[in-house]
This record gives structure tokens, sequence and C-alpha cells, in this order.
């Protein structure tokens, strides 16, 4: 990806006493939509700096890997296409860059933000107002800010005692994936908030 973060301490949101885990892997996707460059064997496919309703508008509905790339670079997809066709790019390439595209933008695991989103879409009715009661506009934010917030929306929603479930339901990599990611550290605001 073209864009390297800075790497920062964890954070943890104080939404109604429950510290949130560190899902974010780079709090600089959360500041502005960035534009993506996502290599292709050779190719570089760039997705422009989307505000998050237009993740979101693929996201919401059933998607493929293709709705992402080459679906959100339309300058490069017949490129695509025809490598796909050729042989040049096999299927697997290309689901591992659509996926790592939605990393990049989401700034946490890929399937975190699509779990965010298809929790968000499933129970609309009463957390599309709550977002709008806090002029949360997805035009004109990042993905990384929108999910920032439904998160913290979501934690207010439910049940204390339903946390840690919901907490384990959304960070568990689908099978295949994840075996990369580091041991989780707690730092001391979620220790103390343990207390």
């Amino acid at each position: 990806m073209a864009r390297s973060a800075p790497s920062g301490p964890q954070a943890s949101t104080d939404a109604s006493r429950i510290a949130i885990p560190h899902f974010v892997t780079d709090p600089v996707a959360s500041l502005r939509p960035w534009p993506i460059d996502v290599r292709l064997n050779g190719l570089n496919c760039r997705i422009p700096a989307l505000p998050a309703a237009d993740w979101l508008a693929v996201f919401m509905g059933p998607f493929t890997v293709m709705d992402i790339v080459p679906g959100l670079c339309p300058d490069d997809e017949a490129d695509v296409i025809a490598m796909l066709a050729q042989g040049d790019l096999s299927i697997t390439e290309l689901r591992d860059a659509a996926l790592a595209a939605i990393t990049h933008v989401s700034g946490r695991p890929w399937w975190i933000a699509v779990r965010l989103v298809k929790i968000a879409a499933a129970s609309w009715e009463s957390l599309g107002g709550r977002l709008a009661q806090q002029n949360i506009d997805a035009g004109r934010i990042s993905l990384g800010q929108w999910l920032d917030a439904i998160l913290v929306i979501i934690v207010e929603s439910i049940k204390p005692e339903q946390t840690t479930m919901f907490f384990s339901q959304l960070e568990m990599p689908p099978p295949g994936y994840g075996d990369e990611l580091p041991e989780p550290e707690m730092n001391p605001a979620t220790f103390m908030a343990m207390g």
C-alpha cells in the first residue's frame, strides 16, 4: 500500500465506562479519505480518496472482491480484467489485494471493518438515527472515522454484560486469516478500566 502510518500508543475509548479493545492498526486512516495504491503484479491500481459513503455502499450489500478491485479503481478495470483473463493475475492474488485495501482504508483488520458495517446495516433503524443525531456524515469523512464512530455507538447501545462476547466475535479472524497479527497488548488505560 502507498501510505504508511506512524505507530502510536494503544487507545481505549470510554463508552459508558467500557474499555474498547485496540482494533485500530492505523489511526491515520481515520483522519480523512486517502487514495490507495494497490499493486497487482506490476500494475498499480489507484482507488481514489473516497468518503465512507462510497465504501459503505459496497459493503452494505452483497459484494465480492471485484467490487473493490477493480470496482473502485475504474481507470484500471480493463487492465485488471485482461490480467485475469490472460492468467497474469489469479483470483487469490486479487482477493488478497482487495482485502489489504479494505484493511488499509479502514485502519483495522478487514474482517472487523466489514463486520461493523454489516452490524450497522442490520441495525440501521436504531444506529442510523444516532449517526444523524451526532452529525456523522458518511459523505464527508473517511471510512476509518465512520467505523470509529459506529463502534462507540454500538458499544453504548448494548448491555455491558454483552460486550465481551461482542468484542470476541468482532475480532475473531475468519479461518485462514489473522495468523500474522501480533498478540494484542493491553495498555495501562485498558488495564485500569478492568478494575
